[in-house]
C-alpha cells in the first residue's frame, strides 16, 4: 500500500482519504486467488479442443488484515502464505467489518510468484538444448530476465515544459499530454521507457523483477530539506504517486536497496549517527515504510542486508551505508564499509551457494571497482569501495575463487562493465532518471590494485535514462550464460554475454559419447574439460578455468553507442 487515496470520494463528493490525511477507522483485509483472467493452455489439447480452456474461477481466499495508521504514514505490509510457485495470482482489498471491496483499487491487481529453486535441474547439455523454446516461461527456474538501475528523481532532468506558463500553453495545444509526455507532472521518463519496452513485450512482463540499486529519492536535490519524517515521507509518496512508476511497480516486483541520497549526499552510518541522528532516524523510518518492509527479510534483525534466490541464481544485497566507517579515515584493517557481521554473513553465503547456485550476484549500491576518480571526480575515490581498499581486497580474494560471481552496482550516473581478476565481472548502471556526468571520470589509470587486476570492458557515460537487462540462462549446465543488454534512453547501447563455468558435475546422458579411452592423462584432461571447463596444459602450464565474460566480453556485433 502506498497510502495515496486522492481519487476516492465519499457521498458528499469529498476525499475519504484525502492524501492519506484522514484515518480509515476500519481495518482492511487482503483477499486473493489464482488469477482468473488467463486461459489454461495446457488443457486445450488434452480434451481434443481447438482452443484453450478458460481457467476455473477460484474463490477468494482470506489474507492478512491491514490497518492503515497515521503512525506508519498510512502504509502497511501483508504477507500471503501457502502460495504455489510460478503461479499468477490476483488480489483485492476489502473492508473487514462488512466484507465489501474497497473503492480503491477498483479492480484486481496481479502478481506472479517466483519458481521453486529446487526445480532448477540444469539438465540440458549439448545438442539436447536444440529445439528448446527460447522464450523464458514463468515456471523455468533456469531461464529468466531481470533489470537493474539506480538514481531516480521525478521531473528530472528539468524540462522547460514543466514551467507553469509553458505547461499551460502546451496543454491547451494538446502537446505532451500523453502518458509520459513533456507536460505531465511528476513523471519519471526512465520508468515510462522501461514500461513501453519491457512490460508490453510478448503480452507478459519481459522481466521478472527490477532491482533498484539505491538513490530511490533525492532528499537533498534540488535543496536539502528539513530532516523530518514528514519531509522524507512526502518524497516517497510523490514517487509512488507517479503514473510512470505505477506502470512498473504495479506489474512487477521491485527489490530495493538504499544509498546516500535517501538521507544526504555521501552519508556514512557511524559518522551520520553522531552528526545528525534525528535526520538519520527519520529517513530510515520512511525508507522502511515504503521500501524496506517489502524486501526479503534481513539476515540480522534491524539491518538492511538480505539474500534471495530466483531459480538457479542467488543474490546477496549489501548495505554499504549504515555500517561504514567515515570515508575520511585512513585505510586500514579496521576501516570497513559493511561491518564485521555483514562481512561474515557474506562469506558464509558464498560458501553456501558455491555449488548450489550457478550465478551469484553480489549487489552493492556503490561501485566495487576502483576505476572512477581523477581530478574532476573526487567523489569517485571517496564514496566508493576505493576508499575502503583493504577490505575490498579481502573480499575480492574470496570472490575470485567462487565460480560465476557478478557484482551489480549503480550510483555514478554512468555505465561501466569491469573485469576483476578475470573471474569476477561488475556491471554498474545509472541513472534511470537523472542527469549524466558531462565529464569523463573513469579510466584504468585510476585503478588502485596491481596492474592488470581491473580490466575495463565498456564505458558508456552519456544518457539520462539507463538500465541493464540480464537474461540468465543456465539450462545448459555445461555452459551457463548471462546475457546483458545495456539500454540507454530506450535503445540498446551494448550487448555482451558472460559465459560461466559449471558448478556441479554433469550427469552422463544416454547415447552421449563421453571421453572414450582407457583412462590415463588424456582421459582425465577430457573429463576436466567436459564437466568443469578446465583444460590441463602441457608441462609448465596450469589449470585454466572458463569463467568471466567469455575471457573478454565483446559486443555482439553492436557498434559503439
Amino acid at each position: 500500500m502506498d497510502g495515496l487515496q486522492e481519487d476516492i470520494v465519499d457521498e458528499a463528493g469529498l476525499a475519504a482519504l484525502r492524501d492519506s490525511s484522514i484515518l480509515n477507522p476500519e481495518p482492511l483485509r487482503i483477499v486473493w486467488r489464482e488469477a482468473s483472467d488467463a486461459p489454461d493452455y495446457s488443457k486445450a489439447h488434452a480434451g481434443g479442443l481447438g482452443y484453450a480452456l478458460p481457467h476455473e474461477v477460484k474463490r477468494w481466499e482470506r489474507g492478512p488484515a491491514l490497518r492503515l495508521m497515521e503512525s506508519s504514514d498510512w502504509t502497511a505490509i501483508g504477507h500471503i502464505q501457502n502460495l504455489w510457485p510460478a503461479t499468477r495470482y490476483e488480489w483485492r482489498l476489502m473492508f473487514a467489518h462488512n466484507s465489501t471491496f474497497t473503492p480503491y483499487p477498483a479492480s484486481s491487481r496481479f502478481f506472479t510468484t517466483f519458481p521453486d529453486p529446487r526445480l532448477a535441474s540444469n539438465s540440458l547439455v549439448g545438442s539436447q538444448k536444440e529445439g528448446v523454446e527460447e522464450r523464458n516461461p514463468l515456471d523455468d527456474p533456469n531461464h529468466f530476465t531481470f533489470a537493474t538501475s539506480s538514481c531516480i528523481k521525478p521531473d528530472f532532468p528539468y524540462h522547460p515544459a514543466q514551467f507553469i506558463g509553458w505547461n499551460w500553453l502546451l496543454r491547451m495545444a494538446g502537446i505532451g499530454i500523453e502518458q509520459g509526455g513533456i507536460t505531465q507532472r511528476n513523471r519519471v521518463p526512465g520508468f515510462d521507457l522501461m514500461a513501453e519496452r519491457l512490460l508490453t513485450r510478448r503480452g507478459e512482463s519481459a522481466i521478472r523483477f527490477f532491482l533498484q540499486l539505491g538513490d530511490f529519492i533525492y532528499a537533498d536535490v534540488p535543496r536539502v530539506r528539513k530532516p523530518t519524517r514528514a519531509a522524507f515521507r512526502q518524497l516517497y509518496r510523490n514517487l509512488y504517486a507517479s503514473s510512470s512508476f505505477r506502470r512498473v511497480y504495479e506489474a512487477i516486483p521491485i527489490v530495493g536497496i538504499w544509498d546516500d541520497h535517501e538521507v544526504v549526499n555521501n552519508w556514512g552510518g557511524q559518522e551520520q549517527a553522531v552528526r545528525n541522528k534525528e535526520g538519520l532516524d527519520a529517513s530510515t523510518t520512511a525508507w522502511d515504510e515504503y521500501v524496506g518492509s517489502a524486501n526479503p527479510d534481513p539476515l540480522d534483525p534491524g539491518e538492511k542486508y538480505y539474500t534471495f534466490r530466483y531459480g538457479d541464481s542467488a543474490f546477496f544485497v549489501l548495505d554499504t551505508r549504515k555500517l561504514r566507517s567515515p570515508a575520511s579515515d585512513a585505510d586500514s584493517e579496521s576501516k570497513t564499509m559493511i561491518g564485521e557481521y555483514q562481512k561474515d554473513a557474506l562469506m558464509r553465503w558464498l560458501g553456501a551457494v558455491n555449488t548450489t547456485a550457478t550465478f551469484k550476484f553480489v549487489v552493492s549500491s556503490v561501485p566495487f571497482n576502483t576505476l572512477w576518480g581523477g581530478p574532476l571526480d573526487w567523489d569517485g575515490q571517496y564514496d566508493t569501495w576505493s576508499a575502503y581498499f583493504t577490505e575490498r581486497q579481502q573480499i575480492l580474494d574470496v570472490l575470485q575463487y567462487v565460480p560465476n560471481v557478478v557484482v551489480l552496482s549503480g550510483d555514478r550516473h554512468e555505465f561501466a562493465s569491469v573485469g576483476l581478476r578475470q573471474t569476477v565481472t561488475e556491471f554498474s548502471t545509472s541513472p534511470l532518471s537523472m542527469f549524466y556526468l558531462p565529464v569523463r571520470t573513469l579510466s584504468e589509470e585510476n585503478a588502485k590494485g596491481p596492474a592488470g587486476e581491473e580490466k575495463l570492458y565498456r564505458y558508456i557515460p552519456d544518457g539520462n535514462h539507463k538500465w541493464t537487462e540480464f537474461e540468465v540462462d543456465t539450462r545448459d549446465a555445461a555452459k551457463p550464460m548471462l546475457h546483458a543488454t545495456v539500454v540507454v534512453d530506450g535503445a540498446d547501447a551494448w550487448k555482451v554475454t558472460v559465459v560461466g563455468a559449471p558448478v556441479r558435475p554433469i550427469p552422463a546422458q544416454i547415447g552421449d559419447r563421453l571421453c572414450s579411452g582407457k583412462g590415463g592423462a588424456s582421459r582425465i584432461s577430457c573429463l576436466l574439460a567436459k564437466y568443469f571447463g578446465v583444460r590441463r596444459t602441457a608441462v609448465g602450464g596450469g589449470a585454466e578455468g572458463a569463467t568471466g565474460p567469455d575471457a573478454r566480453p565483446a559486443p555482439s556485433g553492436d557498434d559503439d553507442p
